[in-house]
């Protein structure tokens, strides 16, 4: 009996140095991660909040922000208010889009970079309700909720992650594969990446401005169809507004058989009366092989007009 008791011992003691470690799981890819969006979004825009709140003031900024909301504030109150304190604290934002007929029909995914310490992720009267916060480790965590079909609109987060008390992201309910490949598992591809130049930055991949201008202008529509990328920024000071365009063709003859057609839009805006036709005949455009670029010099008495055309659509 006494030869089993020391066996016993003796093979307990040796468990824990012949059974090996687990190591820790794998933290999210998010955790090492610049701010990005996913790589299989087709608009991506960059809006420096901070800066555009130090040029504007911050009741001006309000009352943009309140006009250009995420999501309809009657669909889901309590994500509405989650949304807005967390644009309120936010110092940049990205937001990826696969534009559809609507903003309400887009697929969306938003970064919002700031301060995030003791906000309420889980406001009680939003619907449906968020989850429990799942912990990824790194300080990721994740909160889900399961959104009815045909009720909430297409842009309506489904998803969000938090990065300690940095970086916040809300994702729709279509993008749900493709965020948790990038921000979890870490996807090879690259997303598109914005310029990091003036208070806004977008880039677009070249389709899109063909489906933008192919009920309006078709034949435009067909030569911009060869167009690969698109990038522009903007920024906003003392003098009013720069602003710049920049779109990449295929090669140098496809930017050439641009230029007629560019020439008669800009023509047209001339002879138009409005702040968006306005704007286009104002536009000083260049070709430098194949990429054209347009630039703009607005004046801040312009602004107003071009703002209410462009956030209103009053004035256009």
């Amino acid at each position: 009996m006494m030869r089993a008791w020391v066996a016993a011992l003796l093979l307990g003691a040796c468990a824990p140095a012949l059974t090996p470690e687990r190591p820790p799981p794998r933290a999210p890819a998010l955790a090492r991660l610049e701010p990005s969006v996913p790589p299989d979004l087709d608009l991506v825009l960059r809006v420096d909040l901070e800066r555009i709140r130090q040029t504007l003031g911050a009741a001006s900024f309000g009352e943009l922000a309140e006009r250009r909301r995420l999501a309809p504030p009657a669909s889901d109150a309590g994500t509405q208010r989650l949304l807005d304190a967390a644009f309120a604290r936010a110092r940049s934002v990205l937001v990826g889009l696969r534009p559809g007929r609507s903003w309400e029909a887009s697929d969306v995914v938003v970064v919002l970079t700031g301060d995030f310490s003791g906000l309420d992720l889980r406001p009680r009267d939003a619907t449906p309700p968020w989850g429990p916060p799942a912990d990824l480790g790194a300080d990721v965590r994740r909160l889900d909720r399961r959104l009815q079909p045909r009720q909430h609109p297409r842009n309506t987060p489904a998803r969000l992650y938090l990065l300690g008390t940095r970086t916040l992201i809300f994702i729709s309910e279509a993008e749900l594969d493709a965020a948790e490949r990038l921000y979890e598992i870490g996807t090879s591809d690259r997303p598109l990446e914005p310029p990091a130049r003036g208070a806004l930055s977008a880039v677009a991949r070249g389709r899109l401005l063909a489906d933008g201008a192919e009920r309006r202008f078709p034949r435009l529509a067909g030569l911009l169809s060869e167009t690969v990328r698109m990038e522009a920024h903007a920024d906003v000071g003392a003098r009013g507004l720069e602003a710049a365009l920049e779109l990449e063709l295929g090669d140098a003859q496809a930017a050439e058989a641009l230029r007629g057609p560019l020439e008669t839009l800009q023509g047209s805006a001339t002879a138009a009366d409005g702040a968006l036709a306005d704007f286009v005949a104002a536009a000083s455009v260049d070709l430098i092989g194949n990429t054209w670029t347009a630039r703009w010099d607005v004046p801040l008495a312009r602004l107003g007009p071009l703002a209410l055309c462009l956030f209103d659509d009053v004035g256009c």
